[in-house]
């Protein structure tokens, strides 16, 4: 999110929805991730 003003924290973030974990992936990243996922 480098050229984004957006700022927030993932701690807090996962403190205030009560969650054991949180991960934070960035649309590109989230991408990448699903294309050996992805069919013919």
């Amino acid at each position: 999110m480098t050229n984004s003003p957006w700022r927030f924290s993932r701690q807090a973030l996962q403190r205030q929805l009560g969650l054991q974990s949180l991960a934070v992936l960035n649309d590109f990243e989230a991408l990448a991730l699903s294309l050996p996922r992805l069919g013919p």
